[in-house]
This record gives structure tokens, C-alpha cells and sequence, in this order.
């Protein structure tokens, strides 16, 4: 399996999966990335050993937002949303004239496009029916409490993933292979860090002023909750926004 067929194994989970019952979404968002970790792993530490001469994709600076549109403000939730996506990703997100920009490799990028879709619809939907008639302040809490959830699903599916990886691993070749998901962790980790350091190095950002949203214990708490038991099935808006070329990067 190529990382691009994981991806799009990604991809039909969220669009096809269906449920009569409220599920949890981030449970959904975790499975979907469990898919793309789960290859990244496997493709060096349980097909042998990592290829030194093997080259790694460019990291690029997309000019494409991440949310579609190159005018519009990204609002915070939609940011700390793609934040959490894109570091679980090795990727980065910065904001240009408000917009989220992302900055990765090409094949990680597309992952991030695919569950940001889901994802930010999802949360958006979920908010337009439980904070009606609560005011913006309210709805805007909901939604960064359902980001905060998922956010915390993500942390753990990684963990969790890794934890499952090392025991098929243990089972089929014992301590060598064990070693092998380890170097496979360090592999990833070290991708992760030379986008940071790119980011650092190529784009002059200032840090981002603190946001005037009010906070509303009640109303994050109550977005934590429906963050986890958002429906499983077809994306509201769908998949298409991810599915969109990724454009030129600098």
C-alpha cells in the first residue's frame, strides 16, 4: 500500500462510514489518522530495514489556505483545529492576512486536507444546531471545545498506535523488530522537527495576539462533549475541499 492509497483508506472511512447513533468523531478523526500512522510505521519498520539513500519529500510552503479561502479570516477554532492536524502530521500551520496556510510534505499536506474537511464541517455543524440561540460568544466556545476534544483523541491514537505497532511487531520478530519500529518513531519524529526548523528558517512570523473570544466554561465543556460524539457519517459539505490539487508551494 502507497501513502497515497492510505490516504484515500482515510478518506472512505470518514465519507462512508455510518452509524443511527451519535459516535464519537474523534474516535472517527483517530481512526482515520491511525490508518496513515499505522503506514508510515509499517513501511519502515515491519518491510525491512529504512532505505539511507531513500529521498524524502521537499518540505513546501503551500500557497493554497488550508480552508479554501485566500481572503477570508480563519477563525480560532478552524486554526487550533488545523494546528492539531497538521502537527500530527509533521506539518505546520502558519496564518497569512488571517488565512491558514500549511506547510509540510506534499503527501503529509494531503492528509491534513482530508481530515481538516471532515473535520472543520463537522464541528461547524454540530455548533450551528447546539449553540442556536446561545449568542457568538457561546457558539464559539462550543466549537473550541470540540477542537480541545479532538485535539486530545489525536495525542492519544498516536500513543496508542505506536504502543499496538510495537506488540505486532514483538510477536513476528521479537526484539529486532521491536528496534525497528523504534528507528521507524525516530524517522517520523525527526521529520517533524526539520519542518519545524524549516518553518524557522524560511518565514519571518510574529507571534499571534490573543484572542478577545470570552470564555465560557459551560458552553467548552459542552463542545468537548459534542466533539466526541459527533455521527459518523457523510461529512457534512464532505471530502471534495481535501480532494483539491495542493497547489504550488515556494
Amino acid at each position: 500500500m502507497t501513502h497515497e492509497e492510505a490516504v484515500s483508506k482515510a478518506a472512505k472511512l470518514l465519507r462512508l462510514a455510518t452509524s443511527d447513533n451519535p459516535n464519537e468523531a474523534a474516535l472517527a478523526a483517530a481512526k482515520a489518522q491511525e490508518i496513515i500512522d499505522r503506514f508510515k510505521l509499517n513501511a519502515d519498520a515491519l518491510n525491512g530495514e529504512p532505505k539511507a539513500d531513500e529521498p524524502d519529500e521537499p518540505i513546501r510552503n503551500f500557497e493554497n489556505p488550508l480552508d479554501g479561502n485566500p481572503y477570508g479570516k480563519a477563525s480560532t477554532w478552524r486554526l487550533r483545529l488545523a494546528s492539531a492536524l497538521a502537527r500530527a502530521n509533521q506539518c505546520r500551520v502558519w496564518t497569512r492576512g488571517g488565512a491558514a496556510m500549511l506547510v509540510g510534505r506534499p503527501s503529509d499536506a494531503e492528509a491534513v486536507r482530508y481530515l481538516f474537511a471532515y473535520l472543520a464541517n463537522e464541528v461547524d455543524g454540530l455548533a450551528k444546531r447546539d449553540a442556536a440561540g446561545n449568542g457568538k460568544a457561546w457558539a464559539n466556545n462550543f466549537r473550541l471545545g470540540a477542537v480541545e476534544a479532538i485535539q486530545a483523541k489525536l495525542v492519544e491514537q498516536k500513543k496508542s498506535t505506536q504502543e499496538s505497532v510495537k506488540a505486532e511487531a514483538s510477536a513476528r520478530g521479537g526484539g529486532s523488530a521491536i528496534v525497528l519500529v523504534e528507528r521507524a518513531i525516530q524517522k517520523i519524529d525527526a521529520k517533524d522537527a526539520a519542518t519545524e526548523t524549516w518553518v524557522k528558517e524560511n518565514l519571518q512570523l510574529r507571534p499571534r495576539g490573543a484572542t478577545r473570544t470570552s470564555y465560557d466554561s459551560g458552553a467548552r465543556e459542552a463542545g468537548r462533549k459534542a466533539g466526541r460524539e459527533i455521527r459518523l457519517g457523510s461529512a457534512r459539505g464532505g471530502l471534495t475541499s481535501g480532494a483539491r490539487a495542493l497547489g504550488g508551494g515556494k
